[in-house]
């Protein structure tokens, strides 16, 4: 009877995976009516029903916080290994210094132990240190904390921590007027998914495939340039010779509807890629004008210093798609360049090192390239056709090799989403 389920539930470990699955099995298969006046039942009930496919648990009951802090001068022989936080390589080995020369408090730090900033927290300032030197210290000014690891994987956590749910969580959470501060408390309130201990191995074996794999196609990305020597070896002509019209895009507010609008991850390997995309729902009289079209030439006139003015040329289309405002539509004179050398030129060495001096704005993440600097970019090759087939030609191998090495990287960025999906439900 549902007068008894609350007391036997009770009696169910939440974390043993064939105890949760029965529970979820008469939660989800009796009727609503009969568990009405049980408000634990409708509650836990509505939870399941939301997709969840392991227990939520409270952080803060499988931490341990680190409070091992000593003075390094009060030892001033011995050597310490001085540990730092990256948001790129997580904890690292940052200097090897006497006691003598450190006068400040630092803790001790132990492997499979957390370190964060409280200030840097949500640019992914965390790390899991899998370090074991002697006398391995970190600033006073990290946070250091351990899980009970018979019931809860740091590198589970770890995975958990690159996940955009604990971002969200962190910024909701973070106080401190104009400066973040995390708090070691915000962190342990925090609820997360706890699966079985052999479920955290399985989950955290498969998600750290998919990023190794993600990360070495990112490398490989970088790794093949378009570098072709002869095109810095001859006479050099503005690029604005060639330009018939420019334009830019529109970006209204995408908070859903049904008027696709292009995202500035639309630029791959020399292409659009049509499918990545947001939607509106606002309109406007010209709005046809801002529609991409075929064999269209764009460039990002707005982008981190290492991908902006990144171009690429439009395939087919078979539906009205706006492009945003970051990029920029250009019309060229096909008799002095082609479009596809064009692309070539803006995504080759030969145009990173232009692009990349670009004058910094405001912020230092965000540049942008004028009009006029785009049409200064002194280009070779401008009106010479057969050269620019020739040129086309030979990087098509190129090209090729990075969408293959594209596609493995977004076929990674899927499981990991699969795989983060599962988890969170």
């Amino acid at each position: 009877p549902p007068g008894k389920v609350p007391s036997i539930l009770a009696l169910f470990d939440v974390r043993n995976s064939l105890e949760f699955d029965i529970a979820r099995q008469y939660l989800l298969g009796s009727p609503v009516e009969e568990m009405q006046q049980h408000k634990q039942l409708v509650v836990l009930r509505q939870i399941l029903e939301s997709g969840a496919k392991y227990p939520r648990v409270r952080l803060g009951d499988y931490l341990k916080l680190n409070t091992d802090r000593i003075k390094p001068a009060d030892f001033p022989d011995i050597r310490f290994r001085v540990l730092g936080v990256s948001n790129t390589q997580g904890v690292f080995l940052n200097e090897t210094k006497p006691g003598v020369e450190i006068r400040q408090a630092y803790y001790r730090v132990k492997p499979n132990e957390f370190c964060y900033n409280p200030y840097r927290v949500n640019v992914g300032s965390i790390g899991l240190n899998e370090f074991d030197y002697d006398n391995q210290i970190i600033s006073g000014a990290y946070t250091i904390f351990g899980t009970d690891e018979t019931e809860l994987l740091p590198q589970f956590l770890m995975l958990l921590f690159k996940s955009p749910q604990f971002l969200a969580y962190v910024n909701e959470k973070a106080h401190g007027g104009v400066r973040m501060n995390f708090k070691f408390e915000a962190l342990e309130d925090w609820e997360i998914p706890l699966p079985a201990m052999d479920e955290q191995n399985q989950l955290q074996r498969m998600l750290e495939k998919s990023l190794s794999v993600k990360e070495s196609a990112s490398f490989l990305t970088k790794s093949i340039s378009l570098h072709f020597p002869e095109i810095g070896q001859e006479e050099l002509q503005p690029l604005r010779k060639a330009v018939i019209e420019t334009r830019n895009g529109w970006s209204p507010n995408c908070n859903g509807g049904q008027i696709p609008v292009l995202s500035l991850a639309c630029l791959k390997c020399g292409q659009i890629d049509l499918t990545e995309r947001k939607y509106t729902s606002e309109t406007r009289k010209d709005i046809s004008s801002f529609y991409v079209n075929e064999s269209d030439f764009f460039y990002s006139r707005g982008n981190t210093p290492e991908l902006v003015a990144l171009a690429g040329i439009v395939g087919d289309v078979d539906e009205p798609i706006v492009f945003p405002d970051l990029l920029t539509r250009v019309v060229f004179d096909k008799k002095k360049i082609l479009p596809e050398y064009a692309v070539i030129l803006f995504n080759s060495d030969f145009g990173r090192n232009y692009f990349g001096k670009v004058p910094q704005g405001a912020s230092p993440s965000m540049v942008k390239v004028s009009q006029k600097y785009m049409e200064e970019f002194q280009i070779p090759f401008l009106g010479n056709i057969d050269k620019q087939l020739e040129i086309i030609q030979a990087a098509q191998e190129s090209r090729e090799a990075l969408l293959a090495v594209e596609k493995i990287k977004n076929d990674a960025e899927q499981q990991i989403e699969r795989i983060t999906k599962s988890i969170w439900g």
